[in-house]
């Protein structure tokens, strides 16, 4: 995802969005983006995804997209994104997602340095817990 990409159908930080407050965008998709949002009133910090609205025209696109939140609800696992929220707001499909802080793997690799090992240790550690996410996600 790229947060520097724009859209027609952006939301501004301050934006009330479904029962949340847009902070923030983190970044674009193909088929959606993804804000960092406060879930009103608890001020929950919240990852919101939100279908693009030319999509929501297409029934297979709108399908995938509820289909996503369905399996991923029921997954549970440390190592699996939670979500919480499934809902639509002024005509688009939106998903709240628990919000986890820190980097990317790709950040991370280019923080120690293009070609650079990670130290001892942080590859297996980061190749079994998501070998641990996959595996939930077949079963």
């Amino acid at each position: 995802m790229d947060a520097s990409s724009s859209t027609d159908d952006d939301l501004a930080p301050g934006t009330l969005f479904g029962g949340y407050e847009v902070i923030r965008k983190l970044g674009t998709g193909a088929f959606g983006a993804v804000y960092e949002a406060l879930r009103l009133p608890l001020r929950k910090r919240t990852a919101l995804k939100v279908l693009h609205r030319e999509f929501v025209r297409y029934p297979d696109v709108l399908k995938r997209f509820l289909r996503e939140a369905e399996i991923v609800a029921q997954m549970e696992h440390p190592h699996i994104v939670g979500v919480f929220d499934l809902g639509v707001h002024d005509g688009r499909p939106y998903i709240a997602m628990e919000f986890l802080d820190g980097e990317t793997l790709a950040e991370r690799m280019l923080r120690v340095g293009p070609g650079t090992p990670l130290p001892d240790g942080e590859s297996w550690r980061i190749l079994t817990q998501l070998s641990r996410g996959l595996a939930r996600a077949h079963a």
